[in-house]
Formats: structure tokens, sequence, C-alpha cells
């Protein structure tokens, strides 16, 4: 799958992993901007019931609490059904080894299928390029708007620059 079609799938994007530590096979799916603030605003209204202020002293355990939600949400069997009934049992369940490799495969399938715009290399940008020539309408179901922007940007750029050079200036 082409880095334009992945950028285009967005919360279709999806891994067969194993789970650490086992044999057995897991799906982790790259979340949507809702899944992210549902897990961050999970995490606010645990810490609030138990009465638990976000402080130096529980800022670390506040982020582990919103790593658990983001896991628990982006996880499931090859069924696509989660791993636990609830993000208490799986964090119960969970070890802190096991969680650190499921981060690190959650944030590879992100930066692979929804990269920082900053960070995109110009052969990808290139390669991305090529594409929306081939197929332009393409660049409308792009999931990440600022690759979206950048992608526009720069082809508008290209277009300008092909324009002046062959000594058209019509604005």
């Amino acid at each position: 799958m082409s880095l334009l079609e992945k950028l285009k799938a967005g919360k279709k994007n999806k891994n067969t992993i194993k789970f650490p530590g086992t044999d057995q096979d897991i799906i982790i799916s790259v979340l949507s901007e809702a899944d992210i603030q549902a897990a961050h605003f999970e995490s606010e209204r645990l810490f609030k019931k138990n009465g638990i202020e976000v402080s130096m002293s529980t800022v670390d355990a506040y982020e582990a609490e919103k790593t658990t939600q983001i896991l628990f949400r982006a996880c499931s069997d090859t069924d696509g059904k989660p791993l636990s009934k609830t993000v208490d049992e799986f964090r119960s369940q969970i070890l802190k080894a096991e969680k650190d490799i499921l981060v690190d495969e959650y944030n590879s399938l992100e930066q692979e299928c929804s990269p920082n715009p900053e960070k995109i290399s110009t052969e990808d940008m290139e390669k991305i390029i090529d594409e929306v020539k081939k197929r332009p309408e393409m660049i409308g179901s792009v999931s990440n708007i600022v690759i979206a922007r950048k992608l526009i940007v720069s082809l508008a750029s290209r277009l300008q620059n092909s324009q002046q050079g062959s000594g058209s200036t019509s604005s």
C-alpha cells in the first residue's frame, strides 16, 4: 500500500502482530482523533473519580493511564473484538513490558500511516505527488489535513514555478 493510500485509509490502517511474549495474533489499529480524545477524557474521569489531582508526583501515573486507555482502544483480537471487556480488566492484566512493546508497535503504525508532516522526507513527498498526478481525486480523501495542506502548497508552488520558468506570468 502506498503512503498516499495509507494516508487516505486513516482509521482503517491496521497491523497484525503477536501479543508480546506469545504466539497469539492481535490487531493494532490507528485511532481517530475522537478515540484519542476519549482516551484522554476517560483518564481525566478516572483521576477525578478517585480524587487524584494531576501533580508532579502523579503525572507519570496519569500519562500511563492515557497510554493504557489508548492501547485498550487500539488493540483487538483477530475478529475485531477488544482484548478485554473493560479498560479496568485490560489494565489489571497487562504488564508494563507488554505495554511498552504495544506502545512501540502503535507508534510505528501511526508514523507509517499518518507521519508527522514536518518529518515527511522529500522522497516520500515526491512519491505522494507522483500518485496525485496519476489520480488527482486522491488528494480530497487524505485523512491528515496537515499533510493534505502541505501537498496542496507543494503542488501549487510547482505550478507557479513551472509557469514562471516557461515565461508565463499570467496571474
